[in-house]
């Protein structure tokens, strides 16, 4: 099974940076644990959808909107400059694709 990351697809140049904020503030690994949940619902939907291939425009990719907002804010504040995530609806097609082929 391909092991893709949908918070490292969002944050390709974060990702050793957000490893380290999860184990050292317990806040930010409790954001990161939620788009890890999010992550697997959209996961699951995408298993059970026919339309896998299109984005899809839910309550779970608005929720995911709204965390990396909150994952990037932290984010900037720690590294000292403005973080910007690759949008939700660039990576997810990606990140369904990529579970597809499993």
């Amino acid at each position: 099974m391909t092991d893709v990351n949908l918070l490292e697809l969002v944050f390709p140049d974060h990702t050793s940076r957000i490893h380290q904020m999860r184990r050292n503030l317990s806040g930010f690994d409790v954001l990161c644990q939620d788009f890890d949940l999010l992550s697997d619902e959209l996961k699951k939907h995408s298993a059970n959808s026919s339309s896998a291939c299109q984005f899809p425009t839910n309550p779970i990719t608005e929720s995911l909107d709204g965390l990396v907002e909150e994952i990037a804010e932290q984010l900037s504040e720690v590294v000292h400059s403005q973080v910007v995530p690759k949008a939700i609806s660039e990576v997810v097609p990606v990140f369904i694709q990529a579970r597809a082929k499993d």
